[in-house]
Formats: structure tokens, sequence, C-alpha cells
């Protein structure tokens, strides 16, 4: 297991860091190189490393720089020739790793496989996409959503008519767990941290495509994934996802595009400025905070799903900085690969709407 060496980027993780270093015990005992990158947390979870997992290297940040910055720093640092991508709010199931390994050791054209991601309570995760297009941020996270929610565009982008359940082919997996063939990546940096936390994982894709190489899904390889148990924690993920995503569509599309995805969230944002105003006129709902509230916008139902059949956690809400929820699970590692939004399956009307009006004049500006 030289050859391998697996990455944990962590935010305030600690509990979930430690059971993912556990799942990660084995390989370090057999040979592979674990590494830790703790992007600043302030929950202990560097020490907890240090003290779990006595056969790992940790490093620490000297400041929250986001998972791109993270990850990168453990690139550097690593010496195997294969990388495991591994976020702390993930744990390796039995020869899942090895069974990725042997996949990339067989096929020398193919620069990533991706295992299947289970729910805790065992279901599978339907974490693969398909890359986005200028359509795509048309019909996703904007009104066009909610009224056409099962339309072609959002049902080849989320690969609808596909269970993830039979090994594949695919153009972007997730990165919260992803082998990669160190040979396949040019230059000392694998992501592009101008996607600080969103996307970044979807450009490597791209970029490894654009070269020629492959990327697979191996559906027999399984970890467990809390998703999203990090990124919730942050109090600004939701104006930086539509911030990491302004970014890629400018790298990828040009600036034209970029003037699109601007117009795209700006009517996403005033159609959600128009929502809570009219649920307050309508109702005559009080203003202020912690009343029981009027919710699902964008035609999700009280059990989490969207007329399409997706979860909650997997639709992106309109430009807004909210809280997360209360009982959001604390840690996990923030992670590009939650290319989703989690947490916001429905805005309260009895939020204000200035910091919205403020965080879209800011995206504007940018």
């Amino acid at each position: 297991m030289k050859e391998l060496t697996i990455i944990v980027p962590s935010w305030n993780t600690r509990e979930l860091l430690r059971a993912c270093l556990v799942s990660c015990e084995p390989l370090a005992l057999a040979g592979a190189e674990v590494i830790v990158v703790d992007d600043a947390s302030a929950d202990g979870s560097a020490a907890a490393a240090r003290c779990a997992a006595p056969w790992a290297t940790v490093l620490e940040q000297d400041q929250c720089a986001g998972f791109s910055a993270a990850v990168n720093r453990g690139w550097r640092s690593a010496t195997g020739s294969f990388v495991l991508l591994l976020n702390a709010d993930a744990q390796l199931l039995d020869g899942c790793a090895e069974q990725l390994l042997a996949y990339l050791e067989e096929n020398g054209d193919c620069a990533a496989a991706a295992p299947r991601h289970l729910n805790p309570d065992g279901s599978t995760q339907l974490g693969v996409m398909a890359f986005p297009r200028l359509k795509t941020a048309f019909c996703f996270a904007t009104p066009w959503e909610r009224w056409r929610p099962r339309g072609r565009e959002l049902r080849r982008y989320f690969l609808a008519d596909w269970d993830h359940n039979d090994a594949r082919d695919v153009e972007q997996p997730p990165a919260s767990a992803l082998l990669l063939r160190r040979a396949a990546v040019d230059g000392e940096e694998l992501l592009d941290a101008s996607m600080e936390l969103f996307f970044s994982d979807v450009d490597l894709s791209r970029r490894l495509h654009q070269n020629g190489w492959r990327l697979h899904y191996l559906a027999e390889a399984q970890v467990i994934h809390e998703r999203g148990a990090s990124t919730s924690q942050r109090r600004d993920f939701v104006a930086r996802w539509h911030g990491d995503r302004l970014t890629y569509y400018r790298k990828h599309f040009g600036s034209a595009a970029g003037v699109f995805v601007k117009a795209c969230t700006a009517w996403a944002a005033l159609d959600e400025i128009a929502r809570r105003l009219g649920a307050r006129l309508l109702r005559k709902l009080p203003t202020a905070p912690g009343k029981p509230g009027w919710g699902n916008p964008g035609g999700r139902s009280p059990s989490g799903r969207s007329p399409s059949g997706r979860c909650a956690e997997q639709i992106p809400p309109a430009f807004a900085v909210a809280a997360p929820p209360a009982d959001t699970p604390g840690g996990a590692a923030h992670s590009a690969s939650e290319k989703t939004v989690p947490g916001h399956e429905h805005h309260d009307p009895h939020e204000p709407i200035e910091p919205l009006l403020g965080d879209l004049y800011t995206f504007l500006r940018s």
C-alpha cells in the first residue's frame, strides 16, 4: 500500500474525523500514507486526529482557506502514485480502497475512480452528475426549476434515469471519496483554489476529460457519507456556492457566460424576495424571527423531496444567506464535492430581506 496516499481535509469535524480515521487505519498499517489537513478548526480537530491516529501526518492551516486550498496542501505533501481524497464525513467500508486501486492499476487510461456513496441508513446517494451546460444555469436553482422540475435538462444534469447501482464511466464523480492517478494531473496544484468550496472538483473532472482521461464509478466499492455536515456550518455557504459557480462558468464558458449566470442568479434572488414579501402580505405574517414558518418554495414537499424526486439537499436555494437549521449535524469536511447546498430545503419568509439584497449586490459586482 506504499503507492497510496489518503488526503483527509477537515474543518470543525472532530467526531466525524475520528470515525473517518478509524476506517483508514487498516490501510495505514498496511503502508498507506494518511495526511490530515485541518483548515484552522476551532473544535480541536487537529489534536484529536493526532491522538486517534498517531500514524497520520496532521497539517494545520494558519487560517481557514477553504476546501480547495486544504486539498492542495495535502496534494503537495503526498508521496503516493495514487491519491485518495476522502472527506472527514466519509468512512471507508471494507475493501473499498483496494477495489478502487485495483481498477486504476488494471485500466491505464482511467484517471480517477469513485466508490458508491451510501447514506448512514445504507441507501445510495445520488451524487454523480453530468457536466453543467449554459442551459443548466437557467434551469437549475432558478424559478424555472420550480416550474419544470422534471425538465429534460435537469434530468440530464442529475442523471435521473440512473440509480447509481451499477458501474460505468461518468463525467463528474463526487470528490468526497475519489481515487486519483497522480500522473494524470499536471502541475503542483490539484484543485483550482479560486473556487474555494464548490465546483473545483467539477473543474478537475472537466480538465481530466479534456486531456483524454476516463473517470469511472465503481458501484461495488462503497463509503458511508454524511453529506453536508460541515458546509452547513458556514453561514456564507449559499453565497459561496453562487460565487464559485460563477467562477466555474467564467473559466469554462467565457466572460459572456458570467453575465448570463449573474442574470440567472438575480432572477432567482428577486423571485425569492417577491415570494417572501407576498407570503407576508397575503398571510399577514409577523416579521419577528422564530415564528412558525411558511416554506417549501420550489415545489418541495414536507418530506424533503422535490417534484423531480431529488432530495431537498440536492437543490441549492435562491441566493440567500441563512444560518443552518438547529438540527444540522456538526462536523464533516467542507467539500467541493458538495455541489449541492444542503440544509436549505425551504426559506422562512420571516428571514430579513436586507441581507439577501446586500449579498446580491456584492455578487453582481464580482
